[in-house]
């Protein structure tokens, strides 16, 4: 399995961030500019991991937000209750709440994103 199908996306992290969860994962989105505008990786927390195209990440990088695993967002899902995850007959992942009736099922094309979705829908209700 890769890293990007083991972290949460770009845009649900943003998310996240932009709903005050604490930035505090071990891998993290980051910006540099290069000849043809903005390019988003995915590196350590200390910047000492190249991803995707082999791009050497300095202190010049932008922090984005947080890429959380799916440990992680299942760690911090726990402290609102249990939720049970399965893969689809379409290939998704989908989460939902137990023993909730009203809690949507959610789903996404990775496990993290399906628990990244269910952690923004539980920010979101407050």
């Amino acid at each position: 399995m890769e890293l990007k199908d083991q972290i949460c996306s770009l845009e649900l992290a943003k998310e996240l961030k932009k709903l005050g969860t604490k930035q505090k994962s071990l891998w993290c989105w980051f910006e540099y500019k290069d000849k043809q505008g903005s390019v988003y990786n995915i590196c350590d927390k200390n910047r000492t991991y190249q991803y995707q195209d082999g791009t050497k990440l300095t202190s010049d990088n932008k922090f984005i937000a947080s890429a959380y695993t799916v440990a992680e967002l299942g760690n911090i899902l726990s402290k609102y209750g249990n939720y049970i995850t399965w893969m689809t007959n379409k290939n998704k992942w989908a989460i939902t709440r137990m023993n909730y009736m009203e809690f949507p099922e959610l789903d996404s094309d990775t496990e993290a994103n399906a628990r990244a979705k269910c952690l923004i829908y539980l920010l979101k209700m407050g």
